[in-house]
């Protein structure tokens, strides 16, 4: 699925600005993962055994 762009034009302060668009693409990406739960992949190890190889020692 495509989406439309996000805006990401300086309206403030730089730190408002970035908490701003940040919210906003967890907004899309609640949409994306709502509309196909399947298709979510972690980004980082969620498990502690996700780091070792997989087989927990």
């Amino acid at each position: 699925m495509i989406r439309p762009p996000l805006p990401v034009d300086r309206s403030g302060r730089l730190r408002d600005d970035i908490a701003r668009i940040t919210q906003a693409l967890a907004k899309e990406f609640e949409v994306l993962i709502r509309q196909a739960p399947e298709q979510w992949h972690l980004l980082q190890p969620n498990w502690p055994s996700d780091s070792d190889g997989g087989d927990g020692s």
